[in-house]
């Protein structure tokens, strides 16, 4: 989510392999499963930190609705469960 508090840069990227991952905010267990073994498995095959992949999660929120406490709890407690942000 970027909004006025929160900036986000995409020149971390620059010159990186990059892994998109574009979703809600319900993520399954098996799909943070994979995606965690993509980053653990990157990390064990290429030593040099610059050659990594890079995972960025792009949530996609439903603007017609409203952005509550509850989404952003919900937003923030999936972020926390992802070792590669």
């Amino acid at each position: 989510m970027i909004n006025a508090n929160i900036h986000a840069s995409l020149g971390v990227l620059r010159r990186k392999n990059a892994l998109l991952l574009f979703s809600g905010l319900e993520f399954s267990t098996n799909e943070l499963l994979i995606h965690e073994q993509i980053y653990n498995e990157s990390k064990a095959h290429t030593p040099r930190q610059e050659n990594r992949y890079k995972l960025v999660w792009i949530s996609i929120v439903d603007q017609t609705s409203e952005w509550t406490k509850q989404k952003q709890m919900q937003f923030w407690n999936q972020r926390e469960c992802m070792p590669w942000v």
